[in-house]
């Protein structure tokens, strides 16, 4: 048996079997290599977690966060497909549970 014929065991039952991208195809139009996209990706992951450091250090500072929410809403707008589901399959589940309630509260009125 070939190793492509037993990685794809299961995959048709596996949800995350099929990687889509989370981002807009737009915001890589001027990549011309695929080593310029990914290092797009990865300052865009970068762009994520200093959302998410800032949303966690201004906790009790009420206009910063409302500056980080319009900002954040701003930014996602033009990044993201959806702006709901902005994790990468492979994230770890510690990052998916900061990520989700990093978007409650910027999603909340």
């Amino acid at each position: 048996m070939k190793a492509n014929e037993i990685l794809a065991i299961g995959n048709e039952i596996f949800s995350t079997s099929e990687r889509k991208s989370i981002y807009r195809k737009e915001i890589f139009a001027e990549c011309k290599t695929d080593k310029e996209k990914k290092n797009l990706r990865m300052k865009l992951r970068k762009k994520l977690d200093a959302f998410i450091a800032e949303f966690i250090a201004s906790s009790k500072n009420v206009e910063k966060r409302k500056a980080l929410k319009k900002a954040w809403q701003e930014y996602a707008k033009q990044v993201y497909i959806n702006v709901e589901c902005i994790v990468d399959a492979n994230a770890n589940t510690e990052k998916k549970d900061t990520i989700k309630n990093f978007l409650s509260a910027m999603n909340e009125k």
